[in-house]
């Protein structure tokens, strides 16, 4: 990737003698991921003829024609957008941490105040996913209602959303059991 160019009128092509041919380029090489640059590596300074099309890098370059190319040299750091792919990595990991975040605290409250009619998509002991429904609130128990049908994935909890295949069994669970749950990453969601 090329962060400078430099055209000096002043000298000649070290290869075919032209004179105003020369282009001095700082180029930058870097990882980069889906062709978002992560971050740099090397920095290299490129010499190129336009009119024989030849290339040399500086570091390749015997030393009398290095010094003769040397002064038109442009010296630059890699800039912000060099690192552009690692900033926009940042800012997701950083995100999704507060979209977690935020997601656990709306949990929280909504068990630490829950009503009856909610209904709660929980991870079973056997590893499975499932929802139970509120049925009855009291000071510090709730009353619910298992589903009888389990999905073998938390998407999976969409299709039996719907179904009616509630126990006719009131459970009831503790607020603080119900608490637990959640931070234990048992209980996935709690809507309406």
């Amino acid at each position: 990737m090329k962060f400078s160019s430099n055209r000096p009128n002043e000298i000649d092509c070290y290869h075919c003698g032209a004179k105003n041919q020369i282009i001095i380029n700082g180029i930058v090489k870097g990882i980069s991921l889906f062709f978002l640059p992560l971050f740099p590596y090397k920095i290299r300074q490129e010499v190129n003829c336009t009119n024989c099309n030849s290339s040399l890098c500086l570091d390749e370059m015997d030393k009398p024609l290095r010094k003769k190319y040397k002064k038109y040299v442009t010296k630059h750091i890699p800039q912000f957008w060099h690192f552009g792919g690692l900033l926009i990595f940042v800012i997701i990991i950083i995100m999704s941490f507060i979209s977690s975040y935020q997601t656990s605290k709306k949990i929280t409250e909504r068990l630490t105040k829950i009503e009856k009619g909610r209904v709660i998509e929980y991870e079973t002991n056997s590893k499975m996913f499932s929802i139970l429904k509120v049925v009855n609130v009291q000071k510090d128990s709730v009353g619910i209602l298992l589903n009888k049908v389990e999905a073998d994935s938390k998407y999976g909890i969409s299709k039996i959303k719907y179904a009616e295949s509630y126990s006719n069994d009131t459970i009831y669970w503790s607020k603080k059991e119900l608490l637990e749950m959640h931070r234990s990453k048992k209980i996935i969601d709690v809507y309406w």
